[in-house]
């Protein structure tokens, strides 16, 4: 019997091996259909999925364009068929090869950027606390901050503040009124 793949409504893969015909009552409703089909290097791949059910049952597995925004409830189940249309054999690995091929590859931008930074860094000269000496963090042992303390540190000649009277005088209360 070929292997298939299953995948779990939490969106895990697993391998096993399964007639296409016993899917329909051994793992799940008789409302399985087949979502979509591949044509993947002279064979052709198929999603087989239950697209009515019950809330807290969506699978939760990030499908491929046209079927990314189908919902699929339980299990769905992936099934390769060679060009006589006879099952094939599919493992995990064969799978998601295929997945990331439909989506159009997959590429990593964060990994290349950290390379290329490190790769700049190991030129530049560093402080003693192993910090680039670029301009961008300010080295607090600078001169200009000392002359800053300096001119804080002078005091400034604040103005002195009238003495307040708690009460008016009567000449002034009849004034404003």
């Amino acid at each position: 019997m070929p292997s298939i793949v299953i995948i779990e409504k939490s969106g895990s893969l697993k391998s096993r091996d399964a007639d296409i015909n016993d899917l329909y009552g051994t793992y799940g409703s008789d409302e399985i259909v087949c979502a979509h089909s591949w044509s993947v290097k002279e064979k052709t791949l198929s999603i087989y999925g239950n697209t009515k059910g019950r809330a807290n049952t969506e699978n939760k597995y990030e499908f491929p364009p046209p079927i990314d925004n189908v919902l699929f409830f339980g299990k769905c189940f992936a099934v390769l068929y060679d060009e006589t249309n006879k099952v094939v054999d599919l493992g995990k690995k064969e799978f998601t090869t295929i997945m990331e091929n439909l989506y159009g590859g997959f590429h990593d931008l964060g990994s290349e950027d950290e390379e290329e930074e490190e790769e700049d860094d190991k030129n530049l000269p560093k402080n003693k606390y192993g910090y680039i000496e670029d301009g961008f963090v300010v080295n607090s042992d600078s001169e200009e901050e000392d002359e800053d303390k300096k001119k804080k540190k002078k005091k400034i000649a604040k103005p002195k503040k009238p003495k307040l009277r708690d009460e008016l005088t009567e000449e002034e209360y009849v004034a404003k009124s």
